[in-house]
């Protein structure tokens, strides 16, 4: 018994997946010919095919990701110049309107993909910023200097002012990040698939004038508040209850504070190359957090680095490795994936110690905590034929899954299992494991 319950406790939570080439679901017609704009998301085993309708309107289908049915078709009521986006949500899905000034308004609605229904809708700002939660969408109305919590399923908002600062009430809003969040599906632009933020969802708001407060995303409540604490032009991560802040200057230190109390906080790490100045910031492991910093603006010295959460004398990295022109830092399960370059994308994946488990041309994005796709090129957001491998991230072994032929590359999503796809005048199901 205690044998299996210590093989039970240190089992891999994302084993590697058994990828295989890819094998068509299903396609489903539009119910309009050739759409100019295509939209797709994913929640778990279902999905969502969206284009716009040339009566400005936008035609939503909810899937079954393992059939590839389609449980119903949703058309929005309203119409708008542009679709923006939609997200995805457990039980709800938003959309929203593009809108180009900003102080111009747009649609912000929600459906219950269950029965097609209406929840809400809401106009929103061309200067708002939007964060999701599994049961909340919290927005920074940029017009009115206010954060705005919304439960999803009611519309209930509640509101509470951002900090005021000399000049101006500018804020940057950091979701607290779970370890379910980074180990499960995200995009190609690393945004998770679903947010994944438990049960007890908050954020940090960094104000204007320079405070950092700790707001419980169900009530709008202020739990804990610190002044003069950041800057809301810092590198920060608030991650698993501690929240981690590195200035953008030359010779930055890296902070730590412990988001149920935001006491003082502990100095982790501090750059002795008085020139190195941080660019990105993800969890990398347990206890474990991982930069990219660079020598002044240039690109070329970019290093990866590791500092441990739990150290508060050495002050040092744990490890460092070089990723000359790198240009994102994004989080898959423990590992840190590393892209680099623009016109000829390369993407690389280092494990917990800094061991590099898979250097590929192409963009890499997350299956789960340990698998992902690799795109052979940046996705496009017109159609053509896109080739994609899976890589088990343990071993970093390419499984080349084929073309999707016709498909705008920009616009699929997957989960561990499947990728969805807008193509021409229909959406292209298609499985990439066995079983």
């Amino acid at each position: 018994m205690v044998v299996a319950t210590l093989l039970y406790l240190n089992r891999d939570p994302y084993p590697g997946l058994d990828f295989v080439p890819f094998r068509e679901v299903d396609r489903i017609a539009t119910q309009e010919k050739d759409p100019s704009v295509f939209f797709t998301a994913t929640a778990g085993d279902r999905a969502y095919g969206a284009y716009q309708r040339t009566d400005r309107r936008l035609d939503i289908a909810v899937l079954d990701t393992e059939s590839a049915k389609v449980e119903r078709w949703i058309t929005t009521e309203a119409g708008a110049e542009r679709w923006n986006w939609i997200k995805a949500l457990p039980d709800v899905l938003l959309v929203k309107a593009d809108v180009v000034g900003s102080t111009d308004s747009g649609d912000l609605i929600a459906y219950d993909p269950a029965n097609g229904a209406k929840l809400w809708s809401r106009q929103v700002h061309g200067a708002d910023e939007f964060y999701f939660f599994d049961k909340y969408v919290v927005v920074l109305d940029g017009t009115a200097d206010t954060l705005v919590g919304i439960n999803a399923r009611t519309g209930r908002e509640w509101r509470q002012p951002s900090p005021k600062g000399e000049y101006d009430s500018d804020s940057a809003v950091y979701p607290v990040r779970t370890v379910r969040e980074v180990g499960g599906p995200a995009g190609s632009s690393g945004d998770a698939a679903l947010p994944n933020r438990g049960d007890e969802p908050r954020l940090v708001q960094i104000g204007a004038d320079d405070s950092i407060r700790v707001v419980d995303v169900t009530n709008g409540r202020v739990l804990k508040s610190r002044p003069d604490a950041a800057d809301t032009d810092d590198v920060v991560l608030a991650y698993e209850g501690q929240l981690f802040v590195a200035p953008k200057a030359d010779g930055y230190g890296l902070a730590r504070y412990d988001l149920t109390t935001l006491a003082a906080p502990t100095s982790i790490y501090r750059a002795a190359d008085k020139s190195r100045r941080p660019t990105a910031l993800q969890p990398c492991g347990e206890r474990q957090v991982c930069l990219l910093e660079t020598a002044g603006s240039d690109a070329a010295t970019t290093e990866l680095l590791a500092v441990r959460t739990d150290q508060d004398d050495s002050q040092r990295a744990a490890w460092r490795k070089k990723v000359p022109q790198a240009q994102e830092l994004l989080p898959v399960g423990e590992r840190a994936l590393v892209r680099l370059g623009v016109t000829e994308p390369v993407s690389k994946l280092f494990a917990t110690d800094g061991a590099e488990k898979m250097s590929r041309d192409g963009i890499a994005a997350r299956v789960d905590g340990g698998n992902l796709l690799v795109f052979a090129k940046e996705p496009a957001t017109y159609s053509q034929d896109v080739s994609i491998a899976g890589v088990v991230a343990e071993s970093g072994e390419p499984t080349e899954l084929g073309q999707l032929k016709e498909v705008v590359p920009a616009s699929c999503s997957w989960n561990t299992s499947v990728v969805v796809c807008g193509a021409r005048s229909e959406f292209v199901v298609a499985g990439f494991t066995a079983g």
